[in-house]
């Protein structure tokens, strides 16, 4: 248990020391080193845990999703075709906007789509499960729910990035609204 406690205060202050430096740098000029001495932790304790820094920031990625997903996926609860769309939507434009300095700080490397890319694979089975939902109760699909998920997450993924890259030239209200046409055309024969 004492072992646990200090593994968990390691990684909370390795988290907290990690974005503290994004937002004075980027990533690529970061080191273990000073990410370490921000933490108060030694770089053997950081290399017990991780290979480098990719793997850290995979790691710290991961917890981020994990956390949010936590919070938030289990919401959707679509009944309909619009309903699953805009509610998919309102979750991944709510992580963006949740986890914005880090995000943005991401999004100008090219860093964000390799880290989320890895952790796709859970959302995108959970989005399949839910198109099988929808398929199940009489809605017509546009292909198989797994690639359907995956075609889906990254028509978003690939959207987001433009978004973050025009500086959010329209709100995340205004952008989902723009997706959500094409993308329902994409899944569902309605």
């Amino acid at each position: 248990m004492a072992e646990d406690l200090r593994l968990r205060k390691t990684y909370q202050a390795l988290e907290e020391a990690f974005k503290a430096l994004m937002e004075e740098k980027t990533f690529e000029d970061l080191t273990v080193k000073e990410l370490c001495d921000r933490a108060l932790t030694s770089t053997a304790t950081f290399y017990n845990h991780f290979s480098d820094k990719y793997d850290f920031l995979y790691f710290i990625c991961k917890r981020m999703n994990e956390r949010y997903i936590q919070q938030k996926l289990p919401e959707i609860r679509s009944v309909s075709p619009e309903e699953f769309l805009h509610e998919l939507l309102a979750f991944a434009l709510g992580f963006v906007e949740t986890n914005q300095m880090f995000v943005s700080k991401l999004s100008t490397t090219y860093m964000l789509f390799p880290t989320f890319y890895k952790m796709a694979a859970e959302v995108s089975a959970v989005t399949a499960g839910h198109l099988r939902s929808l398929q199940q109760r009489g809605v017509r699909l546009n292909g198989e729910p797994e690639v359907l998920a995956e075609m889906l997450h990254g028509a978003v993924a690939r959207s987001v990035n433009w978004w973050l890259a025009e500086s959010r030239a329209m709100s995340s209200e205004d952008l989902a609204a723009k997706l959500e046409p094409p993308l329902r055309s994409m899944l569902f024969s309605l």
